[in-house]
């Protein structure tokens, strides 16, 4: 994928003595051969990061195909480490109140139910707002079922008079 952003993030602890010079998060685009590179790494272990939209971003600690971390020591070069970004979907839509007129700036998120200790957790997995229109579109999400949590906020800042009665109503 031309393009794409790769990151290489320091991660874990240092496996062998002091470096000589500090690890640093490095950032690097991929051009028109899908081909990226980091030159002068700091040995040490890395996390990386490929993201481009509409593709579903993809974080990569091991290196296949025996699982090894990716791990940089001194005057080393990894070669052809290769990374598959698979097209995400879309999740669109409309928000409209009681009376059927949109809203706009309405938050929208798409949650995904996960079991975590025995306890349903429903993390959110991507976001939106609503246009004037009230529409909403999120991208780059990943294959699976997800819920669509709709959640309007007070503007910040702005008092509520304790006489008026809340008029809001709901989306």
């Amino acid at each position: 994928v031309r393009k794409a952003e790769v990151r290489l993030m320091p991660s874990g602890a240092l496996t062998s003595g002091v470096p000589d010079r500090p690890r640093q998060p490095r950032v690097a685009r991929s051009d028109v051969d899908g081909k990226y590179e980091f030159v002068d790494v700091a040995p040490g272990r890395y996390t990386m990061f490929v993201s481009k939209p509409p593709y579903v971003p993809e974080t990569l600690d091991l290196l296949p195909p025996n699982n090894k971390p990716i791990e940089i020591h001194g005057g080393d070069t990894l070669d052809r480490v290769d990374v598959s970004l698979k097209r995400g979907g879309v999740i669109t839509g409309r928000v409209f109140d009681e009376f059927g007129e949109p809203l706009s700036g309405v938050q929208v998120q798409a949650v995904q139910t996960r079991g975590i200790n025995g306890t349903r957790n429903l993390p959110e997995m991507n976001y939106a707002s609503t246009n004037d229109l009230g529409e909403f579109r999120m991208f780059a999400i990943a294959p699976g079922q997800y819920y669509v949590k709709v959640s309007w906020r007070q503007h910040v800042g702005m008092p509520m008079d304790a006489d008026s009665p809340n008029r809001t109503g709901y989306a």
